[in-house]
């Protein structure tokens, strides 16, 4: 038995549609980015800016003070809120990574998605698999002729990874030959 693994199928749709939804969100991260360093008074170096902020507002006088009262009391509460606001509609920011200075999407994290959106055969099931497909190459290697293509009549059913062939589209492909 094999150690290794075939992926078989991926959702491509899916994973397009978590990148475009991340993309989308990206908007509020570089807001609050922006809104720090408006706060701060330089470009934060954490992804979303968060230490830099609640580190410019401390107060050695206050040192028991939450953040909101000390954004209150250095007169930036309406932009520390909105900064707050703009973090959490960025939605999870393991999505993001920097890349010199600008918020971009982290590849580890697409590398995730993509893994978690491909069917990979494994073991006994990878072994059939490949046999299967070494006969359907064959046939269609033989059968440029009739213009039958095997391999358009044979399915993976991506919930158990199994093989079978797909009578109807079997039938299509052969009638009239």
């Amino acid at each position: 038995m094999s150690d290794n693994r075939l992926a078989v199928r991926t959702d491509k749709a899916h994973i397009n549609k978590q990148v475009s939804d991340a993309n989308g969100e990206a908007v509020h991260l570089t807001r609050a980015r922006m809104i720090a360093e408006a706060i701060t008074g330089q470009a934060p170096k954490t992804l979303t800016g968060e230490r830099e902020v609640t580190e410019h507002l401390k107060d050695k006088a206050y040192p028991n003070a939450s953040t909101d009262l000390l954004a209150d009391l250095k007169g930036c509460k309406a932009l520390y809120h909105d900064f707050l606001q703009a973090v959490h509609q960025s939605g999870l920011t393991l999505r993001y990574e920097l890349v010199d200075g600008n918020v971009s999407i982290s590849k580890a994290w697409v590398n995730a998605i993509t893994e978690e959106a491909t069917v990979y055969l494994e073991g006994s099931r990878m072994e059939q698999y490949l046999k299967v497909q070494e006969l359907v190459d064959a046939y269609n290697a033989t059968a440029t002729d009739t213009g039958i293509r095997v391999d358009r009549c044979f399915a993976v059913d991506s919930r158990t990874g199994e093989g079978r062939l797909d009578y109807g589209a079997f039938m299509l492909n052969t009638s009239g030959r």
